[in-house]
């Protein structure tokens, strides 16, 4: 019993008790544009200090002073928060998604460009420490090949379009130590990885879904979740619990839809777990819809209609990101009509509409949001709240800093910086 406890310590992410700032409708709709980080900002030079293209990934560090960010072009940019400046940047040779490892801002993992492989990088000295490849990994794990060599044989051997086992998103566990991978390709794949230890070059855990899936921890760190689409029941949301995931998953919720959940994400008091889904209304109308669950139960507590795009939405297949503030009492999304909007998680006593329809009925409620953010000039895809500071970022291809304009958002604890 006491070594089961102990493993569970070493499991478990620290709760440093963040919850400075309880957001208000008000709060929220005082959030104004801070910094712009653009294409072209003034006195840089874009092919080296800035993005270029559409940006894919957002991420902060943990103590929320700095923001990393990848877009289609060679290289990784990482920001300073509180300065409102670019702190540094990296050449990649592209990538597809960039995150932070905890507990510290000074390593990185990201998605080559193919998506063939995951790069762990040392931010400090720009070195890439450890390849974690999806193709060949019998070979790696027995040690026949390297997982190096094996990155870069997948890089100029395989050509661009391939894609049967490439990566496309990834999330890394709260105290670093382990991170998820979710393939969309033909092999629709969830791994689980370990960013330490002998066993660091090959996945632990593979998890063959029917649908593309999409995979994240829980805040704890004891649990991860994975999510679906899975023919006949629907939409499935499975628990794994991280000491025993090999028995598979300890809780299952199924929710009628037929189309392919995205962007799962917890609240950070773990309490709530959500995801997206573009769902039809009509033949040319389709709608954002967001989900959230009891994470205990998987009982669905809100169901939101965010808005309902037109035939042109529907041809790109836009699935903006979506997620929950730091107090977790609000969530939000990006939309391709470029505006951020969000929705408190306790159903609240505003006027709503039912949405109905003929062929296909959804349910929800078409709910006016309690605040809504206008600034991008595209769809906002990526959109992030900080862990510490009452900061949110979103970009298309451009990245902007929003802060709300109010007094009690700034009470931060003395051992933080001041932002200015």
């Amino acid at each position: 019993e006491g070594e089961r406890e102990r493993e569970r310590e070493s499991m478990a992410v620290p709760n440093p008790g963040l919850d400075r700032v309880r957001l208000t409708d008000e709060i929220v709709e005082s959030l104004k544009r801070g910094r712009v980080f653009s294409r072209a900002g003034p006195g840089l030079d874009t092919t080296t200090e800035n993005l270029t293209g559409q940006v894919n990934s957002l991420g902060f560090s943990d103590d929320g002073t700095r923001l990393i960010a990848s877009a289609d072009n060679d290289r990784l940019a990482v920001y300073d928060v509180l300065g409102g400046k670019v702190h540094e940047h990296h050449k990649t040779g592209g990538c597809r998604a960039a995150t932070y490892v905890p507990p510290n801002s000074n390593a990185a993992l990201y998605i080559s460009k193919g998506g063939q492989c995951i790069v762990h990088l040392d931010i400090a000295t720009s070195t890439q420490n450890n390849f974690y490849v999806g193709a060949d990994t019998s070979a790696v794990a027995s040690g026949q090949v390297s997982a190096k060599t094996t990155f870069w044989k997948n890089l100029f051997e395989y050509p661009r379009e391939r894609d049967e086992d490439a990566f496309t998103s990834l999330t890394v566990h709260g105290t670093g130590r382990y991170f998820l991978t979710v393939g969309r390709g033909l092999t629709k794949l969830v791994r689980l990885w370990e960013t330490h230890g002998k066993r660091r070059s090959f996945a632990h855990l593979k998890i063959q879904t029917e649908s593309f899936p999409t995979a994240t921890f829980d805040p704890s760190g004891l649990v991860f979740a994975v999510a679906y689409q899975e023919r006949p029941h629907g939409q499935c949301i499975k628990f794994f619990d991280m000491r025993k995931y090999s028995d598979g998953p300890f809780l299952c919720g199924y929710f009628a839809s037929d189309r392919n959940p995205a962007w799962l994400s917890f609240s950070s008091n773990g309490k709530y777990v959500m995801w997206t889904t573009a769902e039809e209304l009509t033949e040319n109308e389709h709608a954002t819809v967001l989900r959230v669950c009891d994470a205990r139960t998987l009982w669905e507590t809100r169901k939101v209609v965010a808005y309902a795009q037109g035939e042109t939405w529907a041809k790109e297949s836009i699935q903006p990101e979506a997620g929950f503030t730091r107090d977790s009492n609000y969530f939000f999304c990006g939309h391709a009509d470029t505006n951020i909007r969000f929705w408190p998680v306790e159903p609240s006593a505003q006027k709503s509409t039912q949405v109905k329809d003929a062929d296909t009925t959804i349910g929800g409620v078409l709910e006016s949001p309690v605040a809504t953010l206008a600034g991008h000039a595209l769809a906002s895809n990526c959109v992030k709240w900080n862990p510490v500071y009452p900061i949110l970022a979103s970009a298309c291809q451009n990245i902007i800093l929003w802060r709300p304009d109010h007094p009690s958002c700034f009470s931060v604890p003395p051992e933080a910086p001041q932002p200015p």
